[in-house]
């Protein structure tokens, strides 16, 4: 993934529910350096073992946080690791999602003590929020680099591609994809613990949305502020 905010702590519990699992979460934020992180990947999943831990083995990490994306992704396909690309195209929905984000991360580790990021069913949702227009142009920049890394990490034809308004509009269409293609048995039904945290409506999550509309206009981002 180029970032949070793509629906993948979803897929993966999701993944988690169908079985006997082990699975890493961003692992590569603290393990820095090309030789440590495909040491880390190596050990991870269990190559060279006699037999694997698990009937499935499998990470989600940060494509800006590999230290040689297109290294780490050629060897990955090499050893026929089953890669799932989660993206988000509307780049100002990304980026007004990840300022939300870190608000309610903050008002969380106020209220109880420690960050909290995924908005789980009988949380209280943030309200509006204002955000600053030079903040959201920061954010953008950030989200393009991140995007055209990850699309340049892998061939389509390589992976299971999946973009948010996948999940968004039929999460199920989404599940039956993703099942056959890391070899997962059909079993019927899953659980979803979380809710959307930022409305897809931002007149609904953003104070100020006459303002961004303007720092906006004339810029390509300009149709994904309403789309």
């Amino acid at each position: 993934m180029p970032w949070g905010r793509v629906g993948s702590n979803l897929i993966m519990n999701i993944v988690a529910q169908s079985g006997p699992v082990k699975l890493a979460n961003e692992t590569f934020n603290t393990i820095k350096g090309e030789a440590e992180q495909l040491a880390w990947y190596r050990e991870h999943y269990e190559f060279g073992a006699d037999a694997p831990s698990r009937p499935l083995i499998g990470c989600k990490q940060n494509v800006l946080s590999i230290t040689d994306p297109a290294g780490l992704g050629a060897v990955m396909l090499r050893d026929c690791v089953k890669v799932v690309r989660m993206r988000r195209d509307n780049l100002v929905k990304v980026a007004v999602s990840q300022i939300r984000g870190r608000i309610y991360a903050d008002e969380a580790r106020e209220r109880i003590g420690r960050p909290k990021w995924a908005l789980h069913k009988n949380d209280t949702p943030l309200g509006p929020v204002f955000v600053d227009p030079a903040l959201l142009d920061t954010r953008l920049k950030a989200a393009e680099r991140a995007h055209t890394a990850l699309m340049r990490m892998f061939r389509p034809e390589a992976v299971l591609d999946i973009e948010y308004d996948q999940i968004n509009t039929d999460l199920a269409a989404v599940v039956e994809r993703l099942r056959p293609w890391l070899g997962l048995e059909h079993t019927p039904g899953f659980r979803v613990p979380y809710k959307k945290a930022t409305p897809d409506n931002l007149r609904a999550a953003v104070t100020n949305f006459d303002e961004l509309s303007a720092a906006l206009a004339g810029t390509p981002y300009a149709a994904m502020l309403t789309s």
